[in-house]
């Protein structure tokens, strides 16, 4: 029976074609049989299966190196051969943590930043460094003219700060 329940509005009738409800738990929960859409050929009727596999070499199924936190890599290595060819697009290097900042990487920095005229912010706060590291940056602080503003270091950093003071006399 497809007659609308005592006080129904007559938006609440159903279509002719639609499954008559039930109380039966089998039919409240089936799902009405779908029709199986023949999906359209795209690009003016090829079959998406003419199309050819694309062929790749070996090195292109290689992940990039870009320095991924997340894998330990360095990304100090791509900044100081920005730095070293001192691209003025460069003005501001950020190797804030989870970025990695080590030795190695402060070595290749503070390098790179020694012949730099363009960088103007060195933001690498919350790494600990060494006296050598303190050293090395304090090298470049004194020989690099562009900087402007640092942040270096962690609660770690103590008086190991008076080394990185020293390359700002």
């Amino acid at each position: 029976d497809r007659r609308p329940p005592a006080g129904a509005g007559a938006g609440d009738t159903a279509p002719p074609d639609a499954p008559v409800p039930t109380n039966d738990a089998k039919d409240f929960c089936a799902k009405p049989p779908v029709a199986e859409a023949t999906p359209e050929p795209a690009h003016g009727g090829a079959a998406v299966d003419a199309f050819p596999e694309l062929v790749q070499t070996a090195a292109a199924k290689q992940p990039p190196r870009t320095g991924r936190w997340w894998q330990n890599e360095s990304a100090a290595a791509g900044f100081a051969a920005k730095l070293r060819a001192n691209d003025p697009s460069l003005e501001t290097l950020c190797l804030v943590p989870p970025k990695r900042f080590d030795e190695t990487d402060v070595k290749e920095i503070a390098s790179a930043l020694e012949g730099n005229t363009h960088c103007k912010e060195l933001l690498a706060s919350g790494h600990p460094l060494s006296a050598i590291s303190c050293e090395r940056l304090a090298r470049a602080l004194r020989l690099n003219r562009s900087l402007t503003s640092l942040a270096l270091g962690d609660y770690s950093l103590g008086g190991l700060a008076s080394i990185l003071f020293d390359g700002l006399a």
